[in-house]
């Protein structure tokens, strides 16, 4: 059975975490939500993620501290990874307008986390089959609490992981 973690993280810069420790794991391969123009509307595939429908409004921003912005219901976006791993993490972030987000790792729903006003945190799961690579999805709800102003959801980064001390 797959279990998962929710760790609050300071901040994150794209271009440090290949050391960083998450959780007692290392990253061994890492999916980050960036695209070659920043503050832009979009449509498809991040550089690492694919959005659908490719219709959807979508945003980002770019630079060091890059974001995939999911502004509507029913968007989706998804990620594989070539490295066989036994733990994997979604590094997400809320504001103020942030819903609800579905979460799933090899198409298994994971769980369903309010992302409204939430700091940076990576959503780790493990115990995962180490004999292949992993799926990521995430999925606007559609849903929210009361005190947020919208269904958005953002995701940062996917990353692959192993135990720290492999």
């Amino acid at each position: 059975m797959h279990q998962f973690s929710l760790i609050n993280l300071e901040s994150y810069n794209h271009e440090n975490f290949n050391n960083v420790n998450i959780d007692g794991y290392k990253i061994i391969e890492s999916k980050k939500a960036l695209f070659e123009r920043s503050e832009t509307k979009i449509s498809g595939k991040a550089t690492d993620w694919i959005v659908s429908p490719a219709s959807g409004d979508i945003k980002c921003t770019g630079g060091e501290n890059a974001m995939l912005w999911l502004m509507h219901d029913g968007l989706e976006a998804s990620t594989r990874f070539e490295k066989p791993s036994s733990a994997v993490a979604f590094l997400i972030h809320g504001d103020h307008n942030d819903g609800f987000a579905d979460f799933y790792v090899n198409n298994l729903h994971i769980g369903t986390i309010d992302m409204h006003e939430s700091n940076y945190k990576a959503l780790v799961i493990n115990n995962l089959n180490e004999e292949k690579p992993h799926t990521l999805m995430v999925k606007v709800s559609g849903k929210q609490n009361k005190k947020s102003k919208g269904t958005h959801v953002h995701i940062c980064a996917g990353f692959a992981l192993k135990p720290s001390g492999q």
